[in-house]
């Protein structure tokens, strides 16, 4: 914008020069140019001047101002992002950051958002793994300790107090000859325990894997489990 009001200024003080000029000419061959025409041109060349030198300063001016408020928001804006991610340590639950604007800050705003939840979910899973694997090292130790069976269920009766708290939990062990199931221990399980009484009606040793589901009424639920 300045460059072009620039460049009208000194075309529109060209052409009135060159008008002008003209005139002058024509005049001075005719022996009939006046003192005051003279002041006149000279005066208006004098004040496009001023005024193009009063338009730059007022345009740097701006710039100048534009530019270190520019600035001061741009560094405003890194300076949260950098707080931001010095307080992103995974240990504590931070709002997101908000985007101010979809720009490019506002780009590295949502994408340091999306590193610190992708942060936070890792350590979450990885202290849960260290947390399942100090767990599965302690009870392991526990039951090492124990010399009778009866001890090895008060391990398992108090591994699963504390892991699961208030949940309905029944164990089941087969005979040696695997074709009768008794139960071990129960935590929280009434008369309505599982009905199961040998491994062969159990799903889950017939597939020998772990089933989990998390409705009794579902029709792909075990048959066993049903209306708990």
């Amino acid at each position: 914008v300045f460059s072009a009001g620039i460049l009208v200024m000194t075309g529109f003080v060209l052409g009135t020069v060159s008008s002008w000029e003209a005139v002058f000419v024509a005049k001075a061959e005719a022996h009939a140019i006046a003192p005051a025409e003279i002041r006149d041109l000279a005066g208006f060349v004098r004040t496009a001047w001023v005024a193009s030198l009063v338009c730059f300063a007022v345009v740097t001016m701006g710039s100048s101002l534009l530019a270190m408020a520019i600035r001061a928001q741009v560094a405003a804006r890194v300076g949260r992002i950098t707080r931001f991610a010095e307080a992103c340590d995974g240990r504590t639950e931070l709002p997101p950051l908000e985007v101010l604007a979809p720009d490019a800050i506002g780009a590295v705003e949502g994408a340091v958002n999306a590193t610190a939840r992708s942060s936070r979910a890792q350590r979450e899973a990885l202290q849960s793994e260290l947390a399942r694997q100090s767990f599965a090292a302690e009870l392991q130790t526990a039951l090492e300790l124990t010399d009778s069976e009866h001890e090895a269920y008060e391990v398992l009766a108090r591994a699963l107090d504390q892991q699961l708290p208030g949940a309905r939990v029944q164990l089941l062990l087969a005979d040696n000859s695997n074709a009768h199931l008794r139960t071990a221990l129960d935590q929280g399980v009434d008369q309505s325990g599982c009905s199961v009484d040998s491994p062969r009606k159990c799903a889950a040793a017939r597939r020998g894997q772990t089933l989990r589901f998390d409705d009794s009424e579902r029709l792909a639920a075990c048959p066993k489990l049903r209306d708990r």
